[in-house]
């Protein structure tokens, strides 16, 4: 059995793990590997659906191509030849997927019953459409962005098969682009400031933009996620304390707290509020206001074979949570894609 690898450094996870303080007993899980594509050298993984339902991309040697994993156990989906994936997710629930590939403005959407369709372009059809779609919502909207007017817009497809609507942005002439979204009409993304190039972090309600001026008093922040209930997680720099996470709720900036000598951004949440994220390589859990590190959850057969776990990237509803684990035991020094797996329900938030 072949399984979803990639290379680092065992030696500065360890060292990583080794910063966090031993903590009171708490929920454990239990760790399942996923396994490799047949001929795929490595993979990333991207979001986990309320079904379990992994989503990411393998390395085929030539191409990136897509991948579904359920139960650990990986399904490619049929892609064009001559094209390749630089993202794919999937939505929270009922089972729509998309893809972008960056260099060719090329994207596919599978339907739930297994057709796919290439993403319109403003004439419809077949055409190459210049676009990207980076995320799908549980009705199968996709989000994401298409030239206009010589500028790349934040666009939303209703349907793959027809034109895009354009979403509405704080200035009139501006790159910008929707790239999360979640269920009860909640997108986050971004534009570009005409004067300087920088990057400000836009949501949008139901297709209006929602005013964000506590995100722009924040030093680069940044969105890395957005959930049912409008709650957003990710980071921002803060002069005197370097690379902080952050909660966001309409209104309110909400600093969550770091690992001892880390610095920390979150990368996911579910519709529970509880995020995860990475503290200096170390993947932590945000529960409760507290903030622990992933490692010391896990059950008593992972932690005896020695593994450590870094940069999560999903956690779903259940409470399972996509990760990247490493064994200090393995001598090649392996990194795998992995789900962690409550082993007892919780529906706290943090």
């Amino acid at each position: 059995m072949r399984f979803v690898i990639h290379r680092f450094s065992v030696a500065a996870v360890a060292l990583a793990a080794a910063l966090v303080p031993r903590l009171a007993a708490a929920e454990t899980y239990r760790l399942q590997l996923l396994q490799n594509p047949s001929g795929a050298s490595d993979a990333v993984t991207s979001t986990l659906d309320q079904q379990g339902v992994v989503t990411g991309r393998a390395w085929t040697g030539t191409r990136w191509v897509p991948v579904l994993w359920t139960q650990g156990v990986p399904q490619v989906l049929p892609l064009p030849d001559g094209h390749t994936v630089d993202t794919v997710r999937r939505s929270e629930q009922n089972g729509y997927t998309v893809s972008a590939q960056g260099d060719r403005g090329f994207s596919m959407v599978w339907r739930p019953d297994g057709s796919s369709v290439q993403l319109s372009s403003w004439n419809g059809g077949d055409e190459n459409c210049a676009c990207q779609g980076f995320d799908v919502d549980p009705q199968g909207r996709v989000m994401g962005r298409i030239p206009k007017d010589g500028l790349e817009q934040a666009a939303v497809w209703t349907d793959p098969t027809l034109p895009p609507t354009l979403l509405p942005t704080d200035v009139a002439v501006a790159e910008s682009a929707v790239y999360r979204t979640s269920a009860n009409g909640w997108m986050s993304g971004w534009r570009q400031w005409p004067e300087t190039g920088g990057i400000k972090m836009l949501v949008w309600k139901d297709g209006l933009l929602v005013p964000t001026p506590e995100l722009d008093a924040l030093g680069y922040p940044s969105i890395n996620a957005i959930n049912a209930n409008g709650t957003a997680v990710g980071g921002y720099l803060d002069p005197s304390r370097g690379s902080l996470a952050m909660l966001w709720k309409p209104g309110q900036v909400l600093p969550l707290p770091a690992l001892a000598h880390t610095v920390c951004t979150a990368t996911a949440l579910n519709n529970l509020d509880v995020a995860v994220g990475n503290c200096t390589g170390i993947g932590v859990i945000w529960r409760n206001g507290q903030v622990t590190s992933l490692t010391k959850l896990l059950d008593t057969k992972a932690r005896a074979a020695g593994w450590m776990i870094s940069y999560p990237t999903a956690i779903n509803d259940s409470g399972a949570i996509v990760v990247q684990a490493q064994s200090r035991n393995d001598p090649q020094n392996r990194v795998f894609q992995a789900v962690l797996k409550p082993t007892a329900a919780r529906a706290s938030r943090p």
